[in-house]
């Protein structure tokens, strides 16, 4: 209503990395839960020190609830907060809203994941938003009063645009929250996650990547913490927590400084980086590293929402969905109470997934889209037909992106060398492109990335796929992500699938590797279920997966090597194949090929 375009930054980005994205928007007003202040006003402090001088500062607003400590209220009013509620009570009273003059007007700017490259900045305009938010309740069924819980991040696509949705339905949101306590300016977790070697059982962290030994101090004066990144402080300090046996890395640049030890109930471990914030340790190289960021959605929050509130709707991506499927029985509320609706998109979705999510009685609905689409663009649409086959062949079917979204003008498949709509034939691959109300107006400062993302009149999406019969399209890879096996095109996308039908994985990312023979093969990078297979006998699985493959696809396409650990992923769940790509490198080409 202020005629303002709104920037929703990812919570789990470092200090610099926000940092970026509010000097390139050109942020004037920074709006800050109370959770993130100090990720704020670390990012503040990296501008200031790189504008040499130059600096006007935005006008920070922090949001405080009633689980909000008051000592953390006071600490960021002294740093020049204004408290969100006083904030509003500062507006003009009489204030009259007038709508856009121009529908085309923008109304948010949303920063790409960085999956593949750099974050860029997509600039969406009123029309698209407000298409999005009546389209998304047309495609899905959604009905007046629904109970939508906050699975995906808001600051992913706006949400796909749901926040706006749920307020034309009257739905009702329902969020989840991680945070159990806060003191002062550092957020304290509970954490209890099984695994070999570690838990912790209390943790302080301050969002910061530079070390600010005065700050330390403060925080060991006043939290006593056990073990302060590398150095051993064995303290008498205890509360309420589990009493637990650790080993832990004091310090990843630090590998000597190793230490085994009983933590007392309640004993601390600080970490004065943000990206580091622990959630389990592995043993990598003779060293303990942090592996993992915490995680924030569970499927033990999910089922508990539903049986709570009443859920009948959620977005997520197929990570969560894999999660939920793989859940403990006693995590579960199975059967289910009544229907519940779940939408997912951000990766292409292991049919195996989309089966399991079926037989516990979730209703799927499977849609594909970008940022620069405002989230989901296509959908695919469910076939009264598709109701009489068995229940494998609809996952199936409904792994497929399907149809564009009743907002969108324009969805095809192209090839990439005449721009010519490629056969209906579900094998000859193309570029997905797409066009209409529901495409970004453009990339913010990049005049390069527009001109070649929009040639020719069409948003080139960057993702391959095929185009069915039925004139349903399927993604087979990202064009950076397709494998070339001695001249032949293997799609990681078909072998990610197969993959996650073996009965010990979790979680399968396939990039490809450097191969004397044939210039390169699939890489299969894997997370294996829990209690699965130890170290020992990770070689011997590997084995078995490979030859798994082969009775499930083409030889060539059967990954020639298989790593074990847990993937990379972005905030929203996304694997971050670039990562893994650089990881393949690092293994050096494949000397000798079976096959």
């Amino acid at each position: 209503m202020s005629g303002a375009v709104i920037n929703p930054v990812n919570i789990r980005l470092n200090a610099s990395t926000v940092a970026f994205l509010l000097g390139h928007s050109q942020s004037a007003v920074v709006i800050v839960d109370q959770e993130f202040f100090t990720l704020a006003e670390d990012s503040l402090k990296i501008m200031k020190e790189k504008s040499q001088g130059n600096f006007k500062p935005p006008l920070l607003v922090v949001v405080a609830d009633e689980s909000c400590d008051p000592k953390t209220l006071r600490y960021a009013l002294g740093q020049g907060a204004i408290e969100y509620e006083k904030f509003l009570e500062s507006g003009d009273p009489e204030f009259s809203w007038k709508p856009p003059q121009d529908e085309w007007q923008s109304i948010a700017l949303n920063y790409t994941s960085g999956t593949t490259a750099s974050p860029k900045g997509v600039v969406l305009h009123h029309r698209g938003a407000y298409l999005m938010s009546l389209s998304n309740p047309l495609i899905w069924g959604m009905n007046e009063g629904a109970i939508y819980l906050w699975t995906l991040p808001m600051f992913h696509c706006n949400g796909w645009c749901f926040t706006w949705a749920l307020a034309a339905l009257c739905g009702t949101n329902i969020c989840l929250r991680q945070v159990i306590s806060r003191q002062n300016n550092f957020v304290t977790f509970t954490l209890v996650y099984e695994t070999d070697w570690l838990i912790c059982s209390r943790i302080i962290y301050r969002s910061s990547s530079r070390h600010n030994y005065v700050e330390i101090w403060k925080v060991y004066i006043r939290y006593h913490p056990t073990v302060l990144q590398g150095l051993p402080m064995f303290c008498s300090h205890s509360c309420h927590n589990l009493r637990l046996r650790v080993i832990t890395s004091l310090v990843l640049r630090c590998p000597m400084l190793m230490c085994i030890t009983m933590l007392k109930p309640g004993s601390c471990v600080f970490n004065s980086e943000r990206s580091f914030i622990p959630y389990k340790f592995s043993l990598d190289a003779n060293v303990f590293a942090l592996k993992s960021p915490l995680a924030m959605v569970t499927a033990t929050g999910v089922y508990s929402a539903i049986s709570k509130y009443g859920v009948t709707h959620f977005c997520a991506a197929p990570v969560v969905l894999n999660s939920m499927v793989n859940a403990p029985s006693e995590d579960t509320i199975l059967p289910l109470p009544h229907v519940v609706h779940v939408m997912t998109a951000g990766a292409a979705p292991p049919s195996a997934v989309l089966f399991a999510m079926s037989q516990k009685g979730f209703r799927v609905t499977h849609t594909y889209g970008l940022s620069e689409t405002y989230g989901p663009s296509t959908v695919c649409a469910w076939k009264p037909e598709w109701d009489s086959l068995p229940p494998e062949t609809q996952a199936r079917l409904n792994a497929r992106q399907g149809v564009r979204y009743i907002g969108l003008e324009g969805l095809d498949v192209i090839s990439s060398q005449t721009g010519q709509p490629v056969a209906a034939d579900g094998k000859t691959i193309g570029e997905i492109v797409m066009r209409g109300n529901l495409v970004m107006k453009g990339y913010l400062k990049n005049p390069k990335a527009n001109e070649e993302t929009f040639a020719n009149g069409w948003f080139h999406s960057g993702d391959l796929g095929v185009k069915h019969p039925d004139g349903y399209i399927e993604i087979k890879d990202r064009s950076k992500d397709i494998i070339i096996s001695g001249g032949e095109n293997i799609s990681s996308v078909e072998v990610e699938n197969s993959l996650y039908l073996h009965p010990a994985v979790l979680e399968a990312s396939v990039v490809a590797r450097a191969d004397e023979r044939w210039g390169e093969s699939p890489c299969a990078f894997v997370t294996l279920k829990p209690g699965v297979a130890d170290k020992s006998k990770e070689q011997e699985l590997g084995e078995e997966i490979m030859q798994f493959c082969r009775s499930k696809m083409p030889a060539y396409w059967v990954p020639k090597s298989v790593v074990f650990g847990p993937l990379p992923k972005t905030a929203t769940g996304k694997i971050q194949k670039h990562i893994l790509r650089g990881k393949a490198k690092e293994l050096g080409p494949v000397k000798l090929s079976k096959l």
